[in-house]
Formats: structure tokens, sequence, C-alpha cells
């Protein structure tokens, strides 16, 4: 969601998607419901399952870009640009997918990236022209036949199921199809039937744990005492388990919504050393957050280099942060490279303000201003002066303890309210 293209790609995927107007497609599964409720199926005919093998990442961009082509007259109805240009741009979109794996790039030679925008509807009008051609190819209409993005629902004769899967295969070597053919309760069972199944009595399920040796013989026992009672059961190891990890983690630099410290470096031109840090919060990536600090800075040297002094209402719109501040009154430089992460809220802005102020409290020798705490609720009192006690105690304790506890003391803090 972060990669560049991604706004494009809404973009162009928004004009595809209005541009489809599908006798095929279902909506969701309650229009589904709907649907299948009033569904008759002819004499000999069954209901099968159609999938596509990874369609996302299996869609061949000739056949994308041909499509468009050959719909652009619905196309050009939702949109300026013209042909070349929305062909250009949907190559571009398909052709910058990439991910970052152990820190190293990777670029996806082909298909469409899973989560991208425009995917889906890509693969809509791939899977409408695919459906429009093979269907087309039959000696024979299929009475239903309905799409869900890669999954199809048909009403096939029973000796047609092989040879229809055999046409939509055919059509691209890319785009195959699985099948699963579906077992569907006959109308016309006899009152007798539904007399027996009225008196059974009502199945109840549940799931235990499965233990070699012990869980077969409960389940046994349990079937003799309990024969309404159907048992599941479950595994221990699941996948989750076994790869709790699958995706890259996200590098600090990289993260937001966060509440960050940067160490001041001092000033190496007179060989000053100082212990000073600045907390601050930020909803952007902390490595955005940087450049702006370091851009503040940046600044400031280059209004003072020029002759400036302090009444300049530059140098005093720039003052007003903390880290600028500092710079200016001290003649320091803070090590923008070593900012580190100290906690971070996915919640509402305000619960990172209120963890801003709890670390500004507790960090000794910040360089932040009074107003960075000025807006905390006295009943914040009580959580700030026992966070000053942690910071006194772990002074001299390494920085990987101290934050440990810290964290611990907020979040109990907080679940109380």
């Amino acid at each position: 969601m972060t990669s560049p293209s991604y706004e494009l790609s809404k973009y162009i995927g928004r004009i595809l998607q209005a541009s489809i107007n599908s006798k095929y497609n279902v909506k969701d599964s309650f229009e589904f419901c709907d649907f299948i409720n009033n569904v008759v199926l002819p004499p000999d005919h069954i209901l099968v399952s159609f999938d596509v093998v990874s369609l996302f990442t299996c869609i061949p961009r000739d056949l994308v870009l041909r499509n468009i082509i050959n719909n652009w007259d619905a196309i050009k109805k939702n949109t300026n640009i013209n042909l070349d240009m929305f062909l250009e741009i949907v190559n571009f979109c398909m052709s910058c997918s990439y991910f970052r794996f152990k820190n190293k790039f990777y670029q996806q030679t082909y298909g469409t990236a899973m989560g991208n925008p425009v995917s889906s509807p890509i693969a809509d009008f791939v899977m409408e022209s695919l459906l429009d051609n093979v269907t087309r190819t039959l000696d024979f209409q299929i009475p239903i036949l309905r799409k869900y993005v890669d999954d199809l629902l048909l009403a096939l004769p029973r000796e047609h199921v092989e040879q229809v899967r055999e046409k939509f295969n055919q059509y691209h070597p890319k785009i195959q199809f699985t099948v699963e053919i579906e077992l569907v309760q006959k109308a016309n069972e006899t009152d007798t039937t539904s007399q027996n199944t009225q008196d059974t009595p009502t199945q109840h399920y549940r799931s235990i744990l499965n233990i070699d040796g012990l869980t077969a013989n409960i389940v046994r026992s349990l079937k003799t005492d309990y024969p309404q009672v159907r048992i599941g059961t479950t595994q221990q190891h699941t996948i989750r388990s076994l790869l709790p990890v699958v995706k890259d983690p996200i590098q600090p630099i990289d993260r937001s919504n966060v509440v960050y410290n940067i160490p001041c470096a001092g000033a190496s031109d007179r060989n000053e050393t100082c212990s000073k840090v600045y907390v601050g919060q930020t909803s952007y990536k902390l490595r955005t957050r940087m450049s702006k600090h370091k851009c503040d800075v940046t600044k400031l040297n280059r209004i003072i280099a020029s002759g400036s002094t302090a009444s300049d209402p530059a140098i005093r719109e720039l003052r007003q942060s903390a880290v600028v501040e500092h710079c200016f009154d001290q003649g320091h430089m803070f090590d923008f490279e070593k900012a580190t992460v100290l906690d971070s809220s996915n919640k509402h802005r305000r619960h990172l303000e209120v963890l801003e102020m709890c670390y500004i409290q507790s960090t000794p020798n910040t360089v932040n201003i009074q107003s960075d705490t000025d807006g905390r609720a006295i009943s914040y009192g009580g959580v700030f002066h026992t966070l000053s006690q942690i910071a006194h105690k772990h002074s001299s304790a390494p920085v990987s303890g101290y934050e440990e506890e810290t964290q611990t003391t907020i979040t109990n803090c907080e679940s109380s309210g």
C-alpha cells in the first residue's frame, strides 16, 4: 500500500471497475443466496465450480492490454485519458510490482500483484473476455453461469464437464482451471425421507485437541454415550505456529504512528558532547519525520550563514521546534541516524500524544519545551510521577531494559483507565 504506484493503480482501478458491465458477476454472498434459492437444474445437469489457479499472478500483460483495446468504447466513457496513454499507465502499474524481503528488493516479473488496486478489475476484464470467447465455442448452452472474481459456478450436463474444463484451459496456457463437482440434494425426496429427517435428533458439533493414543479412545466413548454429538479434532501445531513470521519485518525507520527519540551529537568542531535527547511523535513514517527535522536544521544554518540574526522572522518561526531551538542555542547537531522508536500506537491520534507526554516526562535530559506536556490531563499526574521514578532508577541502566519497564508501566496505567 505504500508503493509509489499505489495511488495511480487505485485511480486506474476505479476507471476500469466502472467500465465493467458484466452479465456473469455476483456482487456478494447475499446476492448469490437470492439467486441460488430459485435455481432449478435442467435434467441431467449438475452444479460444478471452476477455480483459476493463482489468477492474479498468472494474468498475461499482453492479454490485459488487448482486452482494454477491445473494451475501449466502454472505458473511454469514464476517463479523459486517451487510449495510448491509458495503455501506458496500465503497463506501468503492472510492471512496477516489487516487494522487499530481508532488505533485498524483488520485482514481480509476471501477472499482477496481490493487494494492487488495479489487479481485481484487470482480472475481471480478463475473465469476462474468457467467458464470452469460451461459451461461443460450445455446441450447447450453459443454463447457469455466475462469476465472483476467479470463482465460477456453472450448471453443466454431467457428461460435458471435462470437455468444458478443457475448453477453458485452452484459452491461455497461463490461465488454468481446476474443477469441483457439487453435491445437490434431490428435490423429489419422498415424504418418508422427510419424516425420517424430522425424527432424527439435532446434531451437535464439538472439537477437541488431537493427542495420539488418547483422543481416538475419547471419541469412541463419546459416540457410544452421546450419538447426537459429532466430534472433530484440532491440531496443536498449526501453520501459524510453525510459520509465525512469513513477511519481512518493517524496519524501525519505516514505521509510522510512533513515539521516537533523537540523541544530540553535540558539536564536533568544538569536540563538545551532549547528553540531551528530543522525544517526539509522528503519524508518518519515521524516515519522513527525520527528513523534516533535517530540513529545518539545514534551513536554519543557511539563514544564519546569510548573516541573519535571531530577530529574523524566519529564524523565530523555525525556533518553535525544540530540535531547532537546541541547535540554535547551543550550536549542536542531533544525530538523526540514531533515532530510535520508543513506542507505537495505531489507535486514536490522542493516544499517541499521551504516549509522547509520558515519555517526555519519564526521559531525563530532554530538550522538549514545556508546551509538549501542557496538554496532559491532571489525572495523569500519578502516572508521570511513577514514570519519573523509573527513569531516575534506570538512568544508568541499559536503554533496552529501561524501555521495557517503562512500556510495561504505561500499558498497565492505560489498561486501568
